[in-house]
């Protein structure tokens, strides 16, 4: 997701102030315009989760994710959606 705190990031790294952890495809772009540096020997292993609102957490979009999340994350197929 790209948002406000996406360009707070970018702007604190662009002006010297700070580094951030960014999705690789935003990294490559701003490195393409010579924004920022990669440091390409990083490697970082992070907690991933998925969140949809309680209304629409039986549509059939969202149980399709879930689904999907549950065989890619190797989950225990018991685990109930939302």
């Amino acid at each position: 997701m790209h948002n406000d705190s996406m360009a707070h990031f970018d702007a604190l790294v662009r002006a010297g102030a700070g580094c951030a952890l960014i999705r690789e495809e935003i990294a490559l772009q701003g490195a393409q315009k010579n924004h920022f540096a990669i440091w390409g020997h990083a490697k970082a292993d992070a907690l991933l989760g998925f969140i949809s609102a309680n209304e629409n957490a039986q549509t059939p979009l969202i149980m399709a994710l879930v689904s999907m999340l549950k065989d890619i994350w190797s989950l225990d197929s018991t685990i109930n959606s939302i």
